[in-house]
């Protein structure tokens, strides 16, 4: 990924946190986030470009009456707050 396309994605991302994100929780490798139902296909992009970028970390979707829950889990031993830092509230 290039410079301009990290600074691209890295503003979409910010955006979708800021209008999208209901709550999340860093609990050690994993990283649980809610979104608004209203942001589903959104999420469902972002979760593509993670895991085409980031395959080394394992995320699951699911669907409530209320929001779109995303787990993204890294591996043990990693500094998650650092490497989830893009998808978390600035």
């Amino acid at each position: 990924m290039s410079a301009e396309n990290f600074k691209e994605r890295a503003a979409w991302l910010r955006d979708l946190t800021s209008r999208a994100l209901l709550s999340h929780q860093l609990a050690g490798p994993r990283l649980n986030l809610s979104y608004r139902l209203d942001a589903a296909d959104d999420v469902d992009t972002m979760v593509l470009q993670e895991q085409q970028c980031c395959s080394f970390m394992s995320y699951a979707v699911s669907r409530t009456a209320v929001s779109i829950d995303v787990t993204v889990t890294a591996a043990a031993g990693t500094d998650a707050q650092a490497l989830f830092s893009h998808l978390l509230p600035g």
